[in-house]
């Protein structure tokens, strides 16, 4: 009788497969519990990740209503503009003819900023002003914030061209492709960050020290000592979409190299870079961290800004009423149809 061991490995693969579907639906199961706690969950919990995105939803629809007679003003920037301009302050400064939109994302630089930008522009964003600020290391950094900046700030149609900016290499592109469409994946650096600083309650205290140590300003002397490029790139962006461009540089506890180049290269591209307060004039207890100011040095600072803020706004608006075009946009609609 020939012996044979071919009806025992049937049962043995219908095992091997159940085992295997009941794996891969335990780990989309999971995958989708922390892709849904990291898009819905975390925003109710986390009160800088709802920040972020009801920010990005203001900036989304500034400007939209064509017929309001205010004044629509986005502030753009990092942590420095979520820290040192005092929103209801401005909001008082530049009087009840403006409105005031901020949006601050941590840790982002010039790059973050652009293609943002392009992203509520897309969206349908309309402001008449979009105030950036920011260290000049922060207008002339290479760099983005990673997978954040990809989730959070990138949209798809410019994804080739960020990553070809940042000179990202294929596997970098990946990230940023599963970011694009992971809430998880794109916003994880967030979540661990709010981790550690829980874990740690003495985090900020080394955050402070280290930027008191001179860590924040460190790379600012081996920038290139012309912005004028970047400049012009943000000021045509914002030009094509009906809104002009203003900079402004916040104070330190150490002096900005780059301060002056890009003050001249704003004069160059008129391009307002405006230094309202110099290092020095705020006192170093009214600094958070030895970067951020307090509620006391934002105060003096948001004060300052809007001072030099309301006669620019107020020119514009006067040149518009005797329907004059701005001279800055007169030459990026000149600079539009020689293109064509």
């Amino acid at each position: 009788m020939p012996l044979s061991t071919s009806n025992s490995d049937p049962p043995i693969d219908r095992a091997a497969a159940r085992g295997l579907r009941t794996w891969l639906l335990c780990a989309l199961v999971v995958f989708g519990c922390v892709e849904a706690g990291s898009r819905y969950g975390v925003p109710l919990i986390n009160s800088n990740t709802r920040r972020f995105y009801a920010e990005r939803a203001a900036a989304s629809r500034l400007g939209q209503n064509g017929g309001a007679s205010q004044v629509s003003i986005l502030f753009l920037g990092n942590s420095i503009t979520h820290s040192d301009i005092d929103l209801p302050g401005m909001q008082a400064g530049l009087g009840n003819d403006a409105r005031v939109v901020c949006w601050a994302v941590d840790d982002t630089n010039y790059l973050d900023w652009l293609f943002g930008l392009k992203r509520i522009f897309r969206s349908g964003a309309r402001p008449d002003y979009v105030i950036v600020g920011g260290r000049s290391r922060h207008f002339l950094a290479p760099h983005v914030r990673g997978n954040f900046f990809a989730h959070y700030m990138l949209d798809w149609p410019d994804l080739l061209d960020a990553a070809r900016r940042i000179k990202a290499n294929a596997n970098a592109i990946c990230s940023m492709l599963i970011a694009q469409g992971s809430a998880f994946y794109g916003s994880r650096e967030e979540i661990y960050k709010r981790l550690v600083t829980w874990m740690i309650p003495r985090f900020a205290h080394l955050a402070a020290v280290l930027n008191r140590a001179g860590v924040s300003d460190a790379a600012s002397a081996a920038m290139p000592p012309s912005p004028g490029d970047r400049i012009w790139e943000m000021k045509e962006l914002c030009a094509i979409h009906g809104a002009r461009l203003i900079l402004w540089i916040p104070p330190g506890q150490s002096r900005d190299r780059n301060a002056q180049a890009m003050v001249e290269a704003g004069r160059e591209l008129d391009v307002p870079v405006l230094v309202p307060i110099v290092e020095g004039q705020i006192p170093s207890k009214d600094y958070a961290d030895g970067f951020h100011l307090g509620p006391a040095g934002a105060r003096m600072l948001t004060s300052a800004l809007a001072r030099e803020l309301k006669p620019l706004i107020a020119a514009t608006a006067d040149q518009e009423l005797r329907g004059c075009q701005p001279a800055s946009r007169i030459a990026d609609m000149n600079v539009q149809e020689s293109r064509k």
